[in-house]
């Protein structure tokens, strides 16, 4: 019996630029929840398309909340500061 074991894997990742515009669009489709966005999806489209996507789509719809909230609060931060709304401050460090 040998003791090498194939295991043949094949991978694609991709890396996606979206400009701010884009970014805020899909933060903003997003907020509306996964659960409301598969129900009228379903309903509106059908099921057959995404039925074997849903479980990425939900992780997808969770990651976009959650990186792109921090991006675009500093962004918004920044432009604030930029336009004098804000002052910057150096950020603290706990000791």
């Amino acid at each position: 019996m040998s003791k090498v074991e194939q295991r043949p894997k094949v991978e694609c990742d991709c890396v996606l630029r979206l400009t701010e515009g884009e970014m805020r669009f899909l933060d903003a489709l997003v907020g509306y929840g996964w659960d409301s966005f598969i129900e009228v999806f379903r309903e509106k489209l059908g099921k057959s398309y995404i039925r074997d996507h849903e479980v990425h789509g939900k992780a997808l719809f969770e990651q976009i909340r959650s990186d792109f909230a921090p991006i675009l609060r500093r962004t918004d931060d920044a432009r604030d500061v930029f336009n004098g709304r804000k002052i910057a401050t150096l950020p603290t460090v706990d000791a």
